[in-house]
């Protein structure tokens, strides 16, 4: 929508509500309004590659860094939902092992890196752009289009929305998704993943939230902290003489692979008699 209307090579855009969902069956505007709840209305700026590549990182500071432990992906508590931008027209990766302003990685328009010293036309809403303003990432002179100024209210976002449906598809859209963008350096799979999960959905753990509320998820559950507090259960196994992790794993219906994370050997293959191995308590 953005792009079409915005003739944009670029678009960047929020999901305001963690619940914004379109389900099959007739689409009606009062799923517009659900799924684009604010009278936004469009704006095409022009930005240089080094600024869209600021932007982004301003961006990419939603999510906290990754730690080893770490099974879920968790959101910084100071930053709302509404001021994350996915973006489109370009492939990128976000690497969470990094700091933020240092995790958006190869940046690819048209399959080629992006240039810092060209300038491309961002297809973005009005509030975003103000944000872009303040940052001083853009000028008012950047701006090549304005939905209000041409459309009044029918350049409203959500409006568009509704001509889009209407005029570019035929009353008809099916679900697509770009997988243009994805997340890297993280390793959410642990012995205790669906234990922990099991956990959630039951009651007995609860995902933090924000202390007023309105950031969800915004600490990441972790296996290492989960087993200090007490929250995870383990046993233990005291290695024998003639023991190989591989033949403990096997015992307790576990790879060596899973025993070697939960414990941080050193060296898998030089276990000694009379050390001890933590057994994860599997549902």
């Amino acid at each position: 929508v953005q792009m079409l209307y915005a003739d944009a090579e670029l678009s960047s855009a929020a999901l305001f509500t963690f619940d914004s969902n379109l389900v099959k069956g007739p689409f009606k505007k009062k799923d517009v309004a659900f799924i684009y709840k604010y009278p936004n209305t469009l704006v095409g700026t022009n930005i240089t590659g080094a600024n869209m590549k600021k932007y982004m990182e301003w961006s990419a500071s939603y999510y906290n860094s990754y730690k080893e432990g770490d099974i879920t992906i968790s959101f910084n508590p100071d930053i709302r939902g509404y001021n994350y931008d996915m973006f489109s027209g370009l492939t990128y990766e976000i690497n969470l092992s990094k700091p933020a302003g240092e995790r958006v990685e190869n940046i690819l328009f048209n399959g080629k890196p992006l240039d810092d010293n060209r300038t491309y036309r961002l297809s973005l809403n009005n509030y975003r752009f103000g944000t872009l303003l303040g940052l001083g990432l853009v000028t008012m002179e950047d701006r090549y289009y304005d939905s209000y100024e041409l459309l009044q209210d029918a350049g409203r976002i959500s409006a568009l929305i509704v001509k889009y449906v209407q005029e570019e598809k035929g009353g008809k859209i099916e679900p697509l998704v770009d997988n243009n963008w994805k997340i890297t350096e993280v390793d959410l799979e642990s012995p205790f993943k669906e234990t922990i999960f099991n956990m959630v959905r039951t009651g007995e753990l609860n995902i933090p939230t924000s202390e007023d509320g309105r950031t969800l998820n915004v600490k990441a559950l972790n296996v290492f902290e989960l087993i200090d507090e007490g929250v995870l259960k383990v046993s233990t196994y005291v290695v024998q003489t003639g023991d190989n992790l591989w033949a403990i794993a096997e015992k307790y219906g576990l790879t060596w692979e899973e025993l070697n994370e939960i414990n941080d050997l050193e060296n898998p293959r030089l276990i000694r008699p009379g050390q001890t191995i933590l057994i994860p308590a599997l549902p």
